[in-house]
């Protein structure tokens, strides 16, 4: 036999079943622990061979040293998903690494559950490599990955900062099998992973800055002069040549400490997001390259993009589909950086995004699919549908109306982007149970009253009004109720939801705005509060409490004489302004709904043009410079704005190769392009304007 069929024959001579989880024998509650799982196949060159792995927490897979993927997707508490990882193999023996992290530690980005991994190489049918408690030439080993275990945590809602020892101990550790586990697959595309080089600069002696805003994983190429330890620091906002640390409370650092003298190649295990980088040496000597970051991205939406006659308007899209991107990888998050959670009311707005930037729902699909698998939801209350998943809940907090949202989007996703019916009717048991739930917290005329844990509106003083009887949440309520009705025909909630409009509108409005709240006297009488916020105003609206007709006034005073500089201005002080979650998207999206397009598009430049133009993406908060983050995946909405409601693309049938797009009378630039992916093709669609008339260009061999 030749050297390869002795090799091959090795690799597949006790491998004849599948994969079983594994872990280190009686570690797998183990906290913060990192392990390296070492194996070797070989490949004959004719056919790929194939990875398929699934594991508690992360995993970075290298194959004959060089990255070759990072995963796996995230699924529900109990289930796992499966990703499937075509290996560019060389012919002949090939070296396989999977480092592999067991946090054991509550989170809202993995939940806390036992330890393992189950992986396995095959190729035409054979099963080349595999985790089993066996030991031999077709079994994966085990040892210390170099992560040291006592680290504080990077934030309250991720597990630890990364702190290595170089080189790591090679001691192979007993590995036992774990319970079966119950597979998913990974529906989410594969991700960008190439590495921007010579994009970060030095801007003062171990300080470097990138031209925006990015999510992947940092690295250096060190040479290690004397033992010691090295530091790198990083965050997303540069501020005067340098960075606060702990701005956005986190702890954006990683060390590795050197205990040999050589060359090493150092990258950070876990994703963050950073646009300025410090190396510090804490120890020892040492000579580093400029920081490089390996990309975390979606890649779909890569292949969206818009030009027109406003280059500003221009830079915006472009940081509405880098914020998607960061944010869309394995689910819908709020940040790629503090958190990387899958929170409702911001997945509502990203899922819009998510269908325009990359012309399918799969990543919608897995979002919803995550909340609709576990038979319950670890303490959170029965009947209540959590405020972001998967994650742990260790208060056993939650957010009354981001269930709500998370109902809205869910009527969206079957009746407005064609999604899964069949996951609609999964969740029916769990929409009703919701529904049954917050019924139990009406009062006598049908209002929610006194509603559990955190009663959110958004951030800003509209948070201030939510005890008692809060509008706001009673308006999207309603809304809830009707989207119930469509989905699953009960025309009963409909009809609830009529009759709850009807009371907000009489006891809300004072004649010239809708009031937030209403509170007991001691005598149970209901009462509503003097305090008005702009965002109860865009509730009313944009819920269907409002309208034009019936409050015209109103109207035309939120149209004309609200927006970003109305407080500059000294109008309505009493009406307390709203945040850009929600209230600044809503108004946005509410002026598109009305035909205001021109004044939607000037208004969403104010509110959040400054912010591309500082970092590329676009933040959480107006003042995220200061305190929170500045890559929120809810402002890729943005996109939204300038697809929906400038260019015009109404709606796209890809099976009758149709599109509708109706450029607004009002539009503020002169042209307009855009290249948007459907179903694996990039369509080009746009307009010119020239004095009254306005020529459409539609994609090749498509029609209105």
């Amino acid at each position: 036999m030749t050297a390869f069929a002795l090799a091959l024959a090795a690799c597949v001579a006790s491998a004849n079943d599948g994969a079983r989880p594994v872990w280190h024998a009686g570690h797998e509650r183990e906290v913060n622990e990192q392990l390296l799982f070492c194996g070797r196949f070989a490949s004959d060159g004719a056919e790929r061979p194939v990875l398929r792995f699934a594991s508690s927490n992360p995993c970075r897979v290298r194959l004959n040293g060089a990255f070759a993927w990072y995963g796996p997707a995230r699924g529900p508490k109990g289930f796992f998903r499966v990703d499937e990882v075509p290996l560019d193999a060389k012919p002949g023996v090939n070296e396989l690494e999977i480092e592999c992290a067991g946090y054991n530690c509550a989170s809202f980005y993995f939940q806390k559950q036992p330890s393992f991994l189950k992986a396995e190489v095959s190729s035409g049918g054979r099963t080349l490599l595999r985790t089993d408690a066996k030991e031999g030439p077709s079994f994966f080993a085990a040892s210390p990955a170099g992560r040291v275990k006592d680290a504080r945590r990077y934030s309250h809602a991720r597990t630890f900062c990364e702190i290595y020892e170089y080189p790591a101990d090679g001691t192979p550790l007993p590995l036992a099998v774990q319970p079966e586990i119950a597979e998913l697959s990974r529906r989410a595309a594969v991700p960008d992973f190439f590495t921007v080089a010579d994009d970060f600069r030095e801007v003062s002696d171990g300080f470097y800055v990138a031209p925006v805003n990015r999510t992947g994983f940092p690295a250096l190429s060190v040479n290690c002069i004397e033992p010691g330890a090295l530091k790198l620091e990083f965050d997303e906002y540069p501020v005067d040549g340098d960075f606060k640390p702990g701005r956005s409370k986190v702890n954006n650092e990683i060390v590795w400490r050197f205990s040999a003298k050589g060359r090493y190649e150092v990258e950070a295990f876990e994703p963050y997001v950073l646009m300025a980088a410090r190396v510090t040496a804490l120890s020892g000597k040492f000579v580093w390259s400029a920081p490089r970051l390996r990309l975390y991205r979606n890649a779909e939406s890569r292949r969206a993009s818009f030009e027109s006659s406003d280059p500003a308007l221009d830079r915006l899209f472009a940081a509405a589909e880098e914020t998607f991107a960061q944010n869309a990888v394995d689910g819908f998050m709020d940040c790629p950086g503090r958190e990387r959670a899958g929170w409702n009311c911001d997945a509502f707005f990203t899922a819009r995004a998510n269908v325009l930037l990359t012309g399918n729902v799969s990543q919608e699909t897995l979002f919803l699919e995550n909340f609709a698998l576990p038979p319950h939801f670890d303490n959170v209350a029965r009947g209540m549908i959590p405020m972001c998943y998967p994650s742990d809940f260790a208060t056993g907090n939650y957010i009354p109306s981001w269930a709500m949202f998370f109902v809205l989007q869910l009527d969206e996703y079957v009746r407005l982007r064609g999604g899964e019916r069949a996951l609609a009717e999964r969740l029916r048991p769990r929409v009703f149970a919701l529904v049954e739930f917050l019924r139990r917290y009406r009062n006598a005329e049908g209002l929610l009253e006194n509603l559990p844990r955190w009663v959110f509106v958004e951030w800003s003083k509209a948070n201030d009004f939510v005890k008692g009887v809060n509008y706001p949440n009673n308006m999207i309520w309603a809304a809830t109720l009707d989207a119930v009705d469509r989905l699953y025909g009960r025309p009963d909630l409909a009809a609830e939801a009529d009759r709850m409009r009807g009371v907000i509108r009489k006891r809300s409005f004072d004649g010239s705005w809708f009031r937030d709240q209403a509170l007991r006297a001691p005598d149970d009488s209901l009462s509503e509060t003097q305090e008005s916020t702009e965002t109860c105003q865009y509730y009313a609206f944009y819920f269907g409490v409002a309208t034009k007709e019936l409050y015209p006034d109103l109207h035309r005073r939120l149209t004309v004489e609200f927006g970003p500089n109305r407080m500059g201005r000294g109008l309505y002080p009493r009406i307390w302004p709203s945040a850009p979650f929600i209230g600044n998207f809503m108004r946005l999206d509410w002026l598109g709904r009305e035909g205001l397009v021109a004044k939607e598009i000037s208004e969403m430049k104010g509110y959040f043009g400054y912010m591309a133009d500082r970092t590329g993406t676009i933040w959480e908060n107006a003042d995220s410079a200061d305190n929170g983050s500045c890559c929120h995946g809810f402002a890729s909405h943005v996109a939204v704005f300038v697809i929906r409601d400038l260019v015009g693309v109404k709606s796209i049938d890809s099976a009758n190769r149709r599109i509708d797009v109706r450029p607004p009378a009002d539009a503020p630039v002169a042209w307009c392009r855009l290249k948007i992916p459907v179903d694996g093709d990039v369509l080009t669609v746009g307009w010119r304007r020239e004095g009254e008339a306005v020529s459409v260009q539609l994609p090749e061999g498509w029609r209105k």
